[in-house]
């Protein structure tokens, strides 16, 4: 591994468009053409979420967060194809919460700035066999019985979430940390914690159960709260 880590042609001379740019407003109108062709490589959106991590900007963070998982969909959808809706979105979900963590752990250079592409292949062939493969011990949980085990509670959460996509505000509301556990926790059929289901979250993000919950709770509370202001 080499001492000093560079960006690639394609990524410094997009990030030196970036920086050549008169103001604000130009770089969010560019992130926000994210579906454009071509589009900004994917390690132009980590290099610029980690210098927001250093001198924040809530605008340029929310969009670049917003491009990121675009990014990250349409790969899945693309690679993915055979796959049923559903599983294609528990994938992308779980890629997200995968790059989102390696893009919080630091903000000097590393390999997601440099090979983007394939760093989430490797990740999503890691995350294939957590979430598609079952252990030989395992029995399959029926969504009907999932869905019939929700309680109130959950359902109240469940409702507010699907307020805020509505409109569009979920990046503007959640941190990127919490965008990445937000998807998992209120997006998905994955049980919180179960020993019949393959897989369940408690397995799938490495945390306790209790923390979860709580994690759970919190970031409902901060949607709801969002929600009672009339501009974010």
């Amino acid at each position: 591994m080499p001492d000093t880590l560079i960006h690639p042609g394609r990524v410094a001379r997009a990030l030196d468009h970036i920086d050549d740019l008169q103001d604000r407003g130009e770089l969010l109108a560019l992130l926000d053409d994210h579906h454009r062709r071509p589009a900004l490589p994917p390690e132009v959106y980590v290099r610029l979420l980690r210098r927001c991590r250093v001198d924040p900007n809530r605008k340029v963070e929310h969009a670049t967060v917003r491009a990121l998982v675009a990014a990250v969909i349409r790969w899945v959808s693309w690679k993915y194809r055979g796959l049923s809706y559903h599983d294609r979105e528990d994938m992308a979900q779980g890629l997200l919460q995968i790059v989102m963590r390696e893009v919080a752990k630091r903000v000097e250079i590393d390999w997601w700035e440099i090979t983007f592409q394939t760093n989430l292949e490797r990740a999503a062939a890691d995350l294939y066999p957590s979430l598609f493969d079952l252990r030989p011990d395992a029995e399959r949980v029926a969504i009907d019985d999932h869905a019939d085990a929700i309680n109130d509670e959950a359902s109240l959460a469940r409702d507010t979430v699907d307020k805020v996509l509505i409109d569009g505000r979920i990046a503007k509301i959640l941190t990127p940390d919490e965008l990445a556990i937000f998807h998992p926790l209120f997006m998905t059929e994955i049980p919180l914690r179960s020993d019949r289901a393959a897989i369940d979250l408690v397995r799938v993000l490495g945390k306790p159960e209790g923390t979860l919950r709580e994690m759970k709770t919190a970031i409902k509370t901060k949607l709801e709260a969002a929600l009672t202001k009339e501009e974010l």
